[in-house]
C-alpha cells in the first residue's frame, strides 16, 4: 500500500522535539517534504482571490454571488488572526446569508473597524495637514458606532475600552460639539 501523509501545524515541531513534547520518531517521518506557508496578513496580495474563489465555491446553481470592491479592501486590512480558515469560514457564511451581493455593511464589525495600515516612514506630511488627536478620536469613535449600529457594549469590544471610558469618550465628543448661544 503506498499511501502519503500531508500534515499542517502552526508550531515548529523540531522544537516541540527537542523540548520532549513531539515524538522525534514521527517527525522524521512527517519531515518528507516541507513547505513553509506565511500567514495570511503577511500574503494580503491573496486575500482578494481567495476570497473570490471561496464565494464561487459557495454559490449554489442559478444563483450569483458577487461582492463590492469596498468589501473585498476591508478583507484586505484585516489582519486574519484565524488566517485562511477564518476567510473561508466568513466567506462561506456570507455567502449563505447574502441576498446576491455581499457589502460592507454585511461584514463583521471587527473586519470594518479595522484601520487601513499605510506605513509614513520617510512621508513628509505638512503640519497643517495633521489631525488633532481629539479630530482623530472623534473620528475613530463614529466609525465604531456606525459600524456596530450603535451598540455601545460592541463598539467598547472593538475598541478595546470599558464602556465607561467609551461614555467618557462620547460626553467629551458631544461637549466639544455643542454650539454656544447668544
Amino acid at each position: 500500500m503506498n499511501v502519503r501523509v500531508l500534515s499542517a501545524t502552526n508550531r515548529d515541531p523540531q522544537a516541540l522535539a527537542e523540548q520532549g513534547l513531539f515524538r522525534q520518531d514521527l517527525l522524521y517521518r512527517l519531515q518528507g517534504v516541507q513547505i513553509l506557508l506565511p500567514p495570511l496578513r503577511d500574503r494580503r496580495e491573496d486575500i482578494r482571490p481567495m476570497a473570490l474563489a471561496f464565494l464561487s465555491q459557495y454559490t449554489s446553481a442559478g444563483r450569483h454571488l458577487s461582492i463590492t470592491k469596498d468589501a473585498l479592501l476591508a478583507l484586505e486590512r484585516y489582519g486574519w488572526p484565524g488566517n485562511v480558515r477564518e476567510l473561508k469560514h466568513l466567506v462561506q457564511r456570507l455567502a449563505a446569508l447574502s441576498s446576491g451581493i455581499i457589502r460592507i455593511e454585511d461584514l463583521p464589525a471587527e473586519i470594518v473597524s479595522t484601520p487601513r495600515v499605510t506605513s509614513v516612514m520617510n512621508e513628509v506630511i505638512p503640519e497643517g495637514d495633521l489631525p488633532t488627536l481629539d479630530q482623530l478620536e472623534s473620528s475613530y469613535l463614529l466609525r465604531v458606532l456606525s459600524a456596530v449600529g450603535g451598540n455601545k457594549s460592541r463598539a467598547a469590544q472593538v475598541m478595546g475600552v470599558d464602556r465607561k471610558t467609551l461614555y467618557r469618550m462620547i460626553d467629551r465628543q458631544v461637549s466639544s460639539t455643542q454650539v454656544v448661544k447668544n
